[in-house]
């Protein structure tokens, strides 16, 4: 991005990034993610895979180029979502945080967010303006996740714009 190599974690499944599953079917605790957020990384999945499906070119791996998640900041911090185009560099790079009601941190996404934005461009300078995400704006998504994580497995996520920031609110 920008002539600039991030590390990423990785730490979502590949098939939850490719393929959106149905709202009547249930996921299992670790199914898109490894170290037991499944909620979370479920969501920030479908997020992904929605983005994927917007986009008209994808890569080898079957996922947009322009899609980057998990992002390793030189600080070592990390947005959920950064979605640019390398090819124009003109278009704004817009960072997502996915954030639900479960999460402690949930009302200090948009602190998140400004920290994300400040960090990233002064990482790639002029090339790129980066902005809040609001590329999912609008979108509504439903999911059945796994009923140890919270009492209610039923989930229903809102995408809109809140200040300077896209949030996804979570409800159950």
């Amino acid at each position: 991005m920008a002539g600039k190599i991030f590390d990423t974690r990785g730490r979502l499944a590949a098939s939850c990034l490719l393929t959106l599953k149905g709202t009547n079917q249930a996921y299992e605790p670790a199914e898109c993610g490894s170290i037991g957020k499944g909620v979370e990384y479920i969501a920030q999945s479908r997020a992904i895979a929605r983005l994927n499906q917007m986009q008209n070119v994808v890569s080898k791996s079957g996922i947009n180029a322009n899609i980057q998640w998990e992002v390793v900041l030189p600080s070592g911090k990390h947005p959920d979502i950064l979605v640019y185009n390398r090819d124009d560099p003109s278009v704004p790079l817009q960072v997502i945080e996915v954030k639900g009601t479960w999460s402690r941190y949930y009302n200090q996404t948009q602190r998140q967010i400004t920290g994300y934005i400040q960090e990233l461009q002064t990482v790639v300078g002029p090339a790129y303006t980066v902005v809040p995400g609001t590329v999912l704006n609008g979108t509504v998504d439903s999911f059945r996740g796994p009923s140890r994580d919270l009492r209610c497995n039923w989930f229903r996520c809102v995408c809109h714009v809140l200040r300077l920031h896209q949030q996804c609110s979570w409800n159950a």
